[in-house]
């Protein structure tokens, strides 16, 4: 790698995780912490979707901890969202429901479609976010009844 910083660094451990190599992602995610780089919420974005990717749950779990509380970020809806992929993706269904409802922040469409997918659930045919002029998909209550 070239000029070492933020941007080569998230499109590093990112590209390693698009193609399937969790270990490359966390490996490279180390190396740039071992540069006394610190991680910004790109770097965090990328490394935790990795993880989702990869099935690499518990590293998940601790790069999200991690995130929080020793580089005291503000998770932001692209970090919970990750986090529900994660969970979702492998299988923890009940574990991904429980993390959106414990959100601090409501969840984004994005998120509870995904759990939706999982769960092999559809949205209502025409019931979209344009005809409802929301910000918040309602299929969240329709979701819970099917726990």
């Amino acid at each position: 790698m070239g000029e070492k910083n933020t941007v080569t660094w998230s499109a590093m451990i990112g590209g390693y995780g698009i193609q399937g190599d969790g270990g490359g992602s966390l490996a490279l995610f180390n190396d740039m912490l071992g540069e006394e780089l610190k991680p910004n919420e790109v770097i965090f974005t990328a490394i935790l979707s990795a993880c989702s990717h990869t099935g690499m749950v518990g590293e998940g779990w601790n790069l999200f901890i991690s995130m929080c509380q020793d580089y005291n970020f503000v998770p932001s809806n692209k970090h919970y969202a990750c986090m529900v992929d994660l969970l979702a993706r492998s299988g923890r269904l009940e574990e991904a429901w429980d993390f959106i409802e414990k959100m601090p922040v409501q969840p984004e469409v994005k998120e509870v479609r995904e759990l939706m997918k999982h769960k092999g659930l559809i949205k209502t045919p025409g019931c979209s976010l344009m005809e409802m002029d929301t910000d918040y998909d309602f299929s969240l209550p329709r979701v819970a009844s099917f726990s």
